[in-house]
């Protein structure tokens, strides 16, 4: 199986033109976000990424740039993908 790591971001909490420190670790039949700062949909859309492509989200600490874009994903995945 192949694991890619396709980095969302390089950037620290104030980052505004390398979003922050985020990344999906993609298989064939997985997608892990790992961490979702408050720059990650944009990052993600920049990408042309969906939060629907998502299987799952390892946050690694609760600080604003690694779990601040929760919300918008919690959001996005029940009114826009109808998951959970």
């Amino acid at each position: 199986m192949t694991v890619n790591l396709q980095m969302l971001g390089t950037g620290d909490a104030f980052a505004k033109n390398y979003h922050n420190n985020n990344g999906l670790l993609l298989s064939s039949d997985y997608t892990l976000l790992i961490d979702c700062g408050t720059t990650a949909p944009l990052a993600m859309e920049k990408l042309g990424r969906s939060f629907a492509d998502v299987t799952a989200v390892l946050i690694t600490h609760i600080h604003d740039d690694h779990a601040g874009g929760l919300p918008e994903l919690s959001r996005l995945m029940k009114t826009k993908f109808g998951r959970r």
